[in-house]
């Protein structure tokens, strides 16, 4: 038998040398693009919850630019007293009745154009435009409105002799919301009974004169409601 010395392959018949090459056509071992200890390309993440408000293609400019001035021209009638203060917005904005929608678009605007940001510190503009959307919301000719106010400066007397049904997201602190109401329903989203404070409940509901406030917390369950003072039992239905 003839003893074959050197050979380089082994028992399959490949050689040393090709023994760490692959196979032409087979698939290169690489990156997985779907899962590589986490996934990439098709990788899903949580979509984050935001308080409604409306898309920028649906504020009204012109008007909400219109309110603007509307507003910067009731600033010269605002006082230390609130109600006083209101009644002299109130009788401007009666002139320029707006729609929900328009009010809500307004809200907006201030927001993204900054409209009030140099009367961040300043106690009249910011009690002052709580006055002025209470005036727009009670003059308007509907009756539902849905306000997001996250962001803007800290605003006073929000709801003012409020007959309307107002749900409102992003006002902080509360202090004299629904002040003076006669009717329908203030429902305020907070982040915890911090905002409710003692302030609130002893100054504030007596002197409500009808209607109820609401607070509601993250998860959306009621956390307190406010009535006036001689009918704190009865419930009004909305």
């Amino acid at each position: 038998m003839k003893k074959i010395i050197g050979t380089s392959k082994n028992f399959n018949g490949i050689s040393k040398a090709d023994a760490g090459k692959k196979p032409a056509g087979a698939k290169k071992k690489g990156v997985n693009p779907l899962f590589n200890g986490k996934f990439q390309a098709n990788e899903v993440k949580p979509v984050e919850k935001k308080t409604p408000a409306l898309e920028p293609s649906e504020i009204d400019m012109s008007k909400a630019e219109e309110m603007v001035k509307l507003f910067s021209s009731s600033l010269k009638g605002i006082s230390d007293k609130g109600e006083h203060s209101y009644r002299f917005i109130l009788a401007e904005v009666k002139q320029h009745p707006c729609t929900a929608k328009q009010i809500a678009g307004f809200a907006e605007y201030l927001k993204s154009h900054a409209a009030v940001s140099k009367a961040k510190d300043q106690y009249k503009e910011n009690q002052g435009l709580g006055l002025f959307l209470s005036a727009l919301i009670n003059s308007s000719p509907d009756s539902d409105f849905k306000l997001d106010l996250t962001g803007l400066a800290n605003l006073t007397y929000l709801g003012m002799q409020n007959k309307k049904r107002v749900e409102i997201f992003g006002l902080s602190p509360c202090d004299y919301a629904g002040m003076y109401s006669t009717a329908g329903k203030l429902k305020i989203h907070v982040q915890s009974m911090e905002a409710i404070n003692d302030f609130y409940v002893n100054i504030i509901q007596p002197e409500l004169r009808g209607g109820m406030v609401e607070f509601v917390g993250p998860d959306g369950k009621t956390l307190k409601t406010v009535y006036p003072p001689k009918n704190d039992s009865d419930e009004e239905e909305f």
